[in-house]
């Protein structure tokens, strides 16, 4: 990303360290419950190979042995937003749609699930468990209204 101004580049890095405050938000709480978590990990480093594509990264991969549960966690801080619009656009990227031929968040969030389901034995070597059950879930640092539904 090419920035105009060291001060646009400033405020855009200050954004996304913001955004990256709440994953680790997460990944706090997650550990003082006694999980072993893992943050902002990419795919081919949980599996040990190269993927055909970037899906992203998992925002916080969290597992407890003790429980055989292994959380996929994407992470949403609503702060930023300034008022109920801006929180409604936010949260419209979370339908599981596509828009224009191109995932939204809530859709390329499940991809990285199913892919997960699909690298079992990778997971399993990666966190060093025999049995695991896979957990998707959606952190939203506020309430939002798809918690009613």
């Amino acid at each position: 990303m090419a920035f105009q101004t060291k001060e646009l580049r400033d405020i855009w890095w200050g954004k996304a360290r913001e955004g990256h405050t709440f994953n680790s938000d997460v990944t706090s709480a997650l550990k003082n419950a006694g999980w072993e978590v893992r943050e902002n990990i990419e795919l081919p480093e949980l599996f040990n190979c190269q993927l055909d594509k970037n899906y992203g990264d998992v925002d916080v991969l969290a597992w407890r042995p003790d429980r055989n549960e292994v959380l996929i966690i994407e992470c949403k801080d609503l702060s930023l937003a300034r008022n109920y619009s801006e929180i409604a656009a936010l949260l419209s990227e979370f339908q599981g749609k596509e828009i224009n031929g191109e995932p939204d968040k809530l859709c390329k969030h499940l991809i990285r699930v199913s892919l997960v389901k699909q690298h079992l034995n990778e997971l399993k070597s990666f966190i060093n468990m025999d049995e695991v059950s896979i957990v998707s879930c959606l952190i939203f640092s506020g309430v939002v209204p798809m918690q009613y539904a």
